[in-house]
């Protein structure tokens, strides 16, 4: 069983097909989550995939200290330039292209692997990439910074292949459904699911 109640879970697939995000409000949206929970959400799919993804706090500390939001980058490529071009790299360095901005030339990586401050430079690095930012959003302009979210966030990987259950990777076709189960600290189970 899970170390903290759950009252509600919820999926998203991102805009480019290639994550998918885990969320969990935490006993009625009021009790933070601690930097050291870890929660297992339980991913399976009616094509015969099952992965494990582990979701936790929401905000993390960087290392000069700031609060972010965890796991995710944007970055900006050169003039000229796109983040498609980067696409098959980021997936190399276990990111994960979540969104693309055509107009900004750039987009927002999910961290997969690995730390955000070790992903941040290793994106810094990619060619053609003009600028790398922690999404801040959520502290912006907020002196002291906010508690925990009461909100936990997970993500998987996301394959157009063959089931390869415990690969890391979720493997989905169009049109199946993602079954994610949690389970309560009282032993009972919580579900959603995503028809894509």
């Amino acid at each position: 069983a899970g170390p903290v109640r759950l009252d509600s879970l919820w999926l998203r697939l991102a805009p480019t097909g290639q994550v998918l995000v885990v969320e969990g409000l935490v006993d009625g949206g009021v009790v933070p989550v601690a930097p050291d929970v870890h929660l297992t959400i339980q991913l399976a799919t009616d094509g015969g995939d099952a992965e494990n993804v582990t979701a936790d706090h929401r905000l993390c500390l960087r290392s000069d200290g700031q609060q972010a939001v965890c796991h995710e980058l944007i970055f900006t490529m050169a003039d000229g330039h796109t983040a498609e071009e980067i696409a098959p790299q980021i997936d190399s360095l276990g990111m994960r292209l979540f969104v693309i901005y055509t107009a900004l030339h750039g987009g927002t990586v999910e961290v997969l692997q690995g730390t955000d401050d070790a992903a941040f430079g290793e994106l810094q690095s990619l060619p053609n990439v003009s600028d790398v930012e922690y999404n801040d959003i959520a502290a912006i302009g907020v002196v002291p910074p906010p508690p925990p979210l009461p909100e936990v966030h997970g993500a998987v990987a996301v394959n157009q292949a063959s089931v390869a259950a415990g690969n890391s990777a979720l493997e989905l076709r169009p049109g199946e459904t993602i079954t994610a189960r949690y389970r309560q600290p009282d032993g009972t189970v919580l579900a959603t699911h995503l028809h894509t």
